[in-house]
């Protein structure tokens, strides 16, 4: 049953994506929020990221599309017979795929820069709190007196969410016109994609550099479904960690985010390759073999298909392999949960509970001048009065004494 589960999440990459961030990240975040006023701000956070960059990358790039034809492969060569018009055609294609993968792109970097201050206002109107301590319950509600600073608060957000969507908005009108300009100019888009395929380099690891960054300017074959990691980093994942730092409320939330953002880059794109490395060596030899050959980086259900398909192990010896696939999906899964979602936030709440508590403390056992001063001038005036008689009586003892003894000296001489 869970290896069905994993086989149609492996044939379906956006689907599989989608399932590890709400459940690897956005359900962990909302479910240990310390206070109904986190949950909700928090709920508006995660949901809107993720349905932002799906949702919103989906309908941009059908809209962009709408004004940047875009044409299947199969479709151009059914309706282009000469080479010369296809690869006329095929240039305009990969020109029109280009302006709508900047427009789209530009959008959604946009847009979770954005989201942050987007968040902050919803908050500050919902409930009048401006400072993560607030949100978290560890400091009170300080009532209507700060209606001026929570207006400034809602003013400065609005400016930095308008202002940002503004510059997405003009990078997706300048993808259009790149577009549609490069459409008619007819330049040939793909003579440096050419000359890569061409370059006998050494360092192979170069070469996967460079083919992963000319694969971040279009989404393969105009369609987003196809977006890769490099996408997913450079368009979803950087943009919103740099908007929740920026827009950190105070600097409780701005240390909390920066451990988040450190903790997100190191596992999510380091955790599944960690893990894989460690269960492909537990495969029998037949299976590294064969994943080798269909030139995979660790064991897929590709990989198993072909296996099972050639015959290559006994039905005991696949149905073994077939476990422990199914155990590596299982524990990435559960990795990412515990890794991404949960250990983040508990620290984070361990952490900021402990800095509260020490400054707390640090500033009860400092002596604070201007305090003292302030209780002196507003003693009751009782006891104002009762201190100035005391002056007053010894300061009258004072003087009699003094006379005694001048009367004293006088009758001596």
């Amino acid at each position: 049953m869970l290896a069905g589960f994993f086989q149609a999440l492996e044939a379906r990459p956006v689907v599989e994506t989608i399932l590890k961030e709400v459940v690897g990240i956005n359900a962990p975040r909302i479910a240990l929020a310390r206070t109904d006023h986190e949950r909700v701000d928090t709920s508006f956070n995660e949901i809107g990221n993720t349905v932002g960059f799906f949702g919103g990358g989906y309908l941009t790039l059908s809209a962009l599309h709408a004004l940047l034809p875009n044409q299947p492969m199969d479709k151009l060569k059914l309706s282009h017979k000469s080479k010369q018009a296809f690869e006329k055609a095929l240039q305009r294609n990969l020109w029109h795929q280009s302006g709508a993968a900047w427009g789209v792109s530009s959008l959604l970097f946009a847009f979770m820069w954005a989201l942050p201050f987007m968040r902050n206002h919803l908050t500050a109107s919902r409930t009048g709190q401006t400072q993560f301590t607030q949100i978290i319950g560890a400091k009170k509600h300080q009532g209507q007196h700060n209606r001026d600073a929570v207006e400034d608060e809602k003013a400065k957000n609005r400016w930095w969410a308008k202002t940002i969507m503004s510059l997405g908005v003009a990078g997706a009108i300048s993808g259009i016109l790149l577009g549609r300009w490069g459409a008619s100019k007819g330049f040939a888009l793909t003579a440096f994609e050419h000359y890569m395929e061409k370059l006998k380099s050494p360092h192979r690891g170069l070469k996967n550099v460079l083919d992963r960054f000319l694969g971040a300017i279009r989404f393969k074959d105009g369609k987003f479904k196809n977006f890769n990691s490099v996408h997913g980093m450079f368009f979803w994942g950087l943009p919103a960690y740099i908007g929740w730092v920026q827009a950190a409320r105070d600097k409780y939330e701005r240390v909390e985010w920066i451990i988040k953002t450190a903790n997100f880059f190191t596992w999510f794109y380091g955790l599944p390759a960690v893990i894989k490395t460690a269960f492909t060596k537990r495969f029998a030899p037949e299976v590294k073999a064969q994943m080798t050959q269909l030139n995979r980086s660790s064991v897929n259900w590709a990989v198993m298909t072909a296996v099972e398909q050639k015959k290559r192990l006994s039905p005991e010896q696949f149905l073994q392999a077939k476990r422990l696939w199914t155990r590596q999906n299982v524990v990435s899964l559960l990795a990412s949960i515990v890794l991404l979602g949960v250990s983040p936030m508990v620290l984070n709440r361990y952490l900021t509970s402990w800095r509260l508590r020490r400054e707390g403390t640090h500033e009860a056992t400092m002596p604070n001048t201007a305090t003292q001063a302030a209780t002196i001038n507003t003693l009751p005036t009782d006891s104002y009065r009762g201190i100035q008689r005391t002056h007053d009586a010894f300061s009258g003892f004072i003087e009699t004494q003094q006379g005694t003894h001048q009367r004293r000296q006088a009758a001596l001489l």
